[in-house]
């Protein structure tokens, strides 16, 4: 008898580049190998589980774990499961990552070649990707002979007061920095920040403050001014 299709659920995002360019790359895999048989939703990366995940009878899941109770639910099914996101601690499931290092040197190396000797992370706080991304960042600097700027809004006085409060205190820290300035963005959604706070301190980009993202998500990069 011919094997059966295999059954996979696929808990990924559909509403970031990230997580849609994770669905075209299993795309291409399923183009040269079988087909699988495919469960998926439109879903935003911050989406509870599916409910039709509970108590799911599949073969197989492949995730971005935002919340631990995703983790939870995907656990309990007991099928073999991929993570592809990277953001909770002590995960005991296979991961999929980024090259946070490779991602950090093409960065530096950018910033580098274009004469900058000041440089920043601006990341998002307890995402450990992000953490990594960072961690990597500054080792890459490091290497380099230069120190990096953490931007930390945990422990800002202005993060409670939400998005206008941190936009602003981002904007003090920005331009208490020296300059000219290369700022490196956990991803495009930080780096859209970091422009809008440079527009409120009246920095320019690029010759004051030079701003990279991470993603190449095409939709948020076009979003900025410069884009």
């Amino acid at each position: 008898m011919p094997k059966a299709i295999p059954h996979v659920a696929l808990i990924i995002e559909t509403s970031l580049a990230h997580g849609r360019g994770i669905l075209s790359g299993i795309s291409q895999y399923l183009t040269a190998h079988q087909p699988w048989s495919m469960y998926v939703d439109q879903r935003k990366l911050s989406d509870p589980p599916p409910t039709w995940l509970e108590g799911w009878d599949g073969d197989g899941v492949i995730m971005r774990a935002q919340t631990k109770k995703i983790l939870e639910v995907v656990t309990r099914l007991g099928v073999p499961a991929v993570d592809t996101l990277n953001h909770l601690r002590g995960l005991e499931v296979p991961a999929v990552i980024s090259d946070h290092q490779a991602v950090a040197r093409l960065a530096v190396q950018h910033l580098l070649e274009r004469q900058f000797r000041h440089f920043a992370f601006v990341g998002v706080d307890r995402a450990l990707w992000s953490a990594n991304r960072r961690d990597a960042v500054c080792d890459e600097l490091r290497a380099a002979g230069h120190v990096c700027h953490v931007y930390s809004p945990l422990s800002r006085r202005h993060f409670m007061e939400g998005w206008e409060g941190g936009q602003q205190d981002l904007a003090e820290w920005l331009g208490g920095l020296p300059k000219p300035l290369g700022v490196i963005a956990a991803h495009d959604l930080r780096a859209l920040c970091v422009l809008d706070a440079c527009r409120r301190d009246g920095l320019h980009v690029p010759e004051q403050v030079a701003v990279i993202g991470v993603d190449n998500d095409e939709v948020l990069c076009n979003l900025g001014d410069p884009p």
